[in-house]
């Protein structure tokens, strides 16, 4: 399953130059949104569904601290609903990546630094930690393993013990923890209400 990743940096230049530095989907992520600020970042979030975002710290309008605060502080850091997040940071900004950890974040990276190796490295250990979160999830779930390589039989456990009751709040990531592609080319939601359903059912 691709990893979804936001990248969040004030900087034009800085964004395009991470895109640019990598090929992201080679190694099995895909960059599916980019703000140039945290009030910007939230909304996508919201839109998008990340499992892993990349900022920078130091923004105007909201900055990458906050922005962290407020992404970890619904679910709480280390569950399935809260992305990965990663502080970018100048070679003068410590003392703001001690808050960016304190806030949460599961690591940072030095702009000047990075390299394709260092960036690639540091993916692998968020990818990590997000496969971790994702099979916690899935436990919580109790969603047998057997079920993970059995298209069918995912099909109709999610629909039984996931959207049964209406559309979860993350649908994008409820579907990667079922290991669902979770590209918006590869899926057309419907949502279809019948009359008198348990009538129709019962037949």
């Amino acid at each position: 399953t691709m990893i979804r990743v936001l990248l969040v940096d004030d900087e034009t230049l800085v964004r395009v130059g991470l895109k640019a530095l990598i090929p992201w989907e080679e190694h099995g992520f895909t960059v599916v949104g980019e703000a140039a600020n945290g009030r910007d970042a939230l909304e996508q979030v919201g839109l998008l569904h990340p499992d892993l975002v990349l900022t920078d710290i130091r923004m105007p309008v909201m900055d990458g601290i906050e922005l962290i605060q407020q992404l970890l502080a619904p679910g709480g850091d280390g569950t399935a609903s809260a992305p990965v997040c990663v502080a970018l940071s100048c070679f003068d900004e410590y003392r703001y990546v001690r808050s960016a950890m304190k806030a949460g974040a599961a690591d940072y990276l030095v702009k000047s630094d990075i390299q394709p190796e260092i960036l690639l490295e540091g993916l692998r250990s968020d990818r990590s930690l997000i496969d971790a979160r994702r099979n916690r999830f899935r436990q919580e779930r109790q969603v047998p393993e057997a079920l993970i390589g059995n298209l069918d039989d995912r099909k109709h456990f999610f629909w039984e013990n996931v959207w049964r009751d209406g559309p979860p709040e993350n649908p994008d990531r409820e579907l990667a923890v079922m290991g669902f592609r979770t590209d918006p080319d590869d899926w057309c939601l419907l949502d279809i209400r019948i009359d008198d359903f348990p009538r129709v059912r019962a037949k």
